[in-house]
């Protein structure tokens, strides 16, 4: 079962969780994006994903308690929002991770 929720604001101190989702992001990316940026730039940085934490940005999905995924959800005004930034652990692939995040956002 995967469960998915928005980390919580203080959850942005929590600087073993904002690295871990920030690299995630940025091995996730690399590999995605690989060839279209110069010196493989990186995605995000432990700074910027700590920022989105504290706004109530990210949403986190566990598997038995292992993240195994984020998603950046922005609520654009009353009625829309958007989501991205959407990375899966390679090695939960296929196991749903991303239908899950759609489902939530």
């Amino acid at each position: 079962m995967i469960d998915v929720r928005i980390a919580p604001a203080v959850a942005a101190k929590d600087t073993a969780l904002v690295h871990e989702l920030a690299g995630l992001v940025n091995r996730v990316y690399a590999v995605a994006e690989e060839g279209l940026w110069a010196d493989s730039a990186p995605r995000t940085t432990p700074a910027e994903m700590a920022e989105l934490i504290a706004a109530g940005q990210i949403a986190v999905a566990r598997a038995q308690e292992r993240i195994v995924g984020a998603v950046r959800i922005q609520r654009l005004d009353s009625t829309e929002g958007e989501f991205g930034m959407l990375v899966a652990d390679p090695a939960h692939r296929g196991t749903g991770v991303g239908r899950e995040f759609v489902r939530f956002a």
